[in-house]
């Protein structure tokens, strides 16, 4: 069996990534569904690109600034079950659209783009707390396997 430390560095990553990439797909389905007449695939990919991008920086923001330090507190709080780790991450996407609404100056979605993106912010952060819990696994103690 792999060490811990393995598994935990995979579900960081995977917690980081997975988020962005289901964010974008919905978001693709929606602009093609409710677009479909008007759709340009050359202004759509820079914009399916740029979605991603964003929501990869604040994905890998979210989990490095507040998804690892929750997590080692977690595990010294002896809270490892799926509702703590889901909750951090609803937490840490809060903070994450707190903290555009900051720095933005705009706290309330302007179009549905925008309101998808709240939408799925507020979603990725229980999602990425999932991933990275069902993969690590921190529930369950390490089985240590003698050679």
């Amino acid at each position: 069996m792999r060490p811990p430390t393995a598994r935990a560095f995979r579900a960081f990553l995977l917690a980081v990534v997975l988020p962005p990439i289901a964010a974008t797909t919905l978001i693709a389905i929606y602009i093609a569904v409710a677009f479909s007449q008007d759709l340009n695939s050359e202004a759509l990919e820079p914009l399916l690109m740029y979605i991603f991008m964003t929501g990869l920086l604040l994905s890998l923001g979210g989990c490095l600034v507040i998804g690892l330090p929750a997590h080692l507190l977690l595990r010294r709080l002896r809270r490892t079950d799926l509702w703590a780790y889901g909750a951090l991450g609803l937490a840490g996407s809060l903070a994450i659209l707190a903290l555009n609404g900051i720095t933005s100056g705009r706290w309330i979605p302007s179009d549905p783009i925008d309101w998808a993106m709240t939408g799925l912010t507020i979603c990725g952060g229980p999602f990425a707390g999932y991933i990275f819990w069902r993969i690590a696994r921190p529930d369950r103690a390490a089985i240590e396997v003698k050679a």
